[in-house]
């Protein structure tokens, strides 16, 4: 792709042109006006077709268009225009160089992701959600499409069962016996077909698979495939050609910052790392949540996912601790803290560090009641602040598998702490597993400034929830600065009740 610019008086104009095989697009824009012409032309071969591009490029530059040196625009989306439908030069470079078939530019047969009864429909849905709202999670997308009610006029049979209980559990083929199987069945190949065109779709108009739309892709698949073997129909050359080149499809490749590759090679360990992306907020969530844990065979540890979220700070801490305690690695350090750890009683550490902290125990007892306000706490993990919309920024993710089933010990593994009142990561270790044996809590994801808990289960009632309040404050002090505004204990109790992570944050002081 080459853009050019041609700038007189008062006008300017942008010509973008673009080839791929046999064929060539041109754009074109005039700036002042608004007006835009997009056309596509195919040659007879492919070098035909850069005789012609150059030929117009030549012609262009005759007029006075200038290449853009610098500032080009840029294409992040494509979007298929009326004039040509589904084509690749409409669809991401990224796209059109791996699924090469003519079936992804067709809506015949039913089996191809753009299907003209539901895949295109999805694929305009799609589309119109990015280019309208610029909302990119096509996860989401295909949930809120499987949420969509059908309308009162709508025939199709709803049934609250899971969908593999309609299946031959040996043969893996539909057994469908109640009256009105293919209404049924239409509602069940809408959700499939929808899953398979929000992954083909996503990588047409952004060049980027998400994973939890792949898994489903491909799930949507072999549901497809299982259909037919229900039907005795044979097994379909285009839904495994579908099934091969998604698989086959990589994501285009980032490299890790300095930061992440120093922390991976101090760990040692087995890591995935997500770029700050625009893309990664359900990706690394996806596969945090299907991260195996435990899953060793012959009685070794097990695995306990883990996000890092990586910086010159938490590198810089880790190499401290290392030196602080005279080993050579942080595998040391860990076997160091966690000694150390056997000798501390969790509640006791909770204790001595609300002591140090000099809390006005009256005033603090004073503060402890009801909520003063209605109060939502997000349902996820503090990389997003709802409060603070404009800290709501793609921050880069490393996913690691700690190599223990206990995973109270994470605090061992990546050892952050012992500034201001921050505790050292030995008394995060005691209070971890202290809460852990009464909470179940999980260490989910470190940063240089913190740890956020996952918590299975909500807390039993609001009192308990105010004594655990009491034990948090004397674990994060800055937990009453939490928000906007201060929130009272009480508040903080109300919040834990549903809340699923625990966040822990203590800002390093200038």
């Amino acid at each position: 792709m080459q853009a050019f610019k041609l700038v007189y008086g008062l006008s300017a104009k942008i010509w973008i042109i673009d080839h791929w095989n046999t064929f060539c697009s041109v754009y074109t824009e005039d700036i002042v006006s608004g007006n835009q012409d997009f056309k596509i032309t195919q040659f007879r071969s492919l070098n035909a077709c850069l005789t012609a591009v150059n030929k117009k490029i030549s012609d262009q530059e005759k007029k006075g268009y200038v290449l853009f040196e610098s500032g080009m625009p840029v294409v992040d989306y494509y979007y298929d225009v009326d004039k040509y439908g589904l084509h690749p030069m409409t669809s991401h470079p990224r796209f059109r160089d791996h699924f090469t078939s003519d079936f992804y530019y067709n809506s015949l047969p039913s089996e191809v992701p753009f299907d003209g009864e539901y895949g295109l429909i999805a694929l305009r849905s799609l589309e119109d959600m990015v280019s309208k709202s610029g909302e990119t999670n096509v996860p989401f997308f295909s949930s809120s499409a499987d949420d969509d009610e059908t309308s009162d006029n709508d025939e199709i049979i709803h049934i609250d069962v899971p969908f593999e209980s309609a299946y031959n559990e040996t043969t893996g083929a539909l057994s469908v016996t109640f009256d009105g199987p293919e209404k049924f069945l239409s509602n069940i190949v809408k959700k499939i077909k929808t899953s398979i065109a929000a992954a083909f779709g996503g990588i047409k108009i952004m060049g980027y698979v998400f994973l939890r739309s792949l898994s489903e892709a491909i799930e949507a698949i072999d549901q497809l495939e299982n259909l037919r073997e229900g039907r005795n129909l044979p097994p379909s050359k285009i839904l495994s050609q579908m099934r091969q080149d998604l698989l086959s499809f990589k994501n285009p490749e980032v490299k890790p910052s300095e930061a992440a590759k120093g922390i991976i090679e101090l760990l040692g360990l087995e890591a995935t790392v997500f770029p700050a992306s625009r893309h990664n907020d359900d990706d690394f969530i996806f596969s945090y949540n299907n991260s195996e844990f435990n899953d060793m065979p012959d009685g070794k540890p097990g695995f306990t996912p883990l996000l890092i979220v990586p910086d010159d700070q938490l590198l810089n801490s880790l190499k401290d601790k290392i030196k602080s305690y005279k080993v050579q690695n942080l595998l040391q350090v860990k076997d160091k803290i966690l000694a150390e750890a056997k000798m501390l009683e969790g509640q006791h550490v909770l204790h001595e560090l609300g002591r140090k902290a000099k809390f006005n125990k009256i005033a603090f007892v004073n503060k402890m009641g009801r909520p003063s306000r209605n109060l939502v706490f997000p349902q996820s993990m503090s990389l997003e602040f709802p409060e603070k919309p404009e800290r709501q920024i793609p921050r880069e993710l490393i996913l690691v598998k700690i190599p223990t089933d206990n995973s109270w010990e994470l605090p061992a593994w990546l050892p952050m702490g012992g500034f201001n009142d921050c505790p050292e990561p030995t008394a995060q270790v005691a209070v971890t597993k202290y809460w852990q044996n009464k909470y179940s809590v999980v260490p989910a994801l470190v940063t240089s400034e913190g740890w956020d808990f996952h918590v299975p289960s909500d807390i039993d009632d609001y009192d308990g929830a105010l004594e655990l309040v009491k034990e948090q404050i004397y674990f994060c002090p800055s937990l009453l600065g939490f928000g906007p505004s201060q929130y009272q204990p009480g508040d903080l109790a109300a919040l834990l009740v549903t809340s699923e992570f625990w966040s822990f944050k203590w800002p390093r002081k200038p």
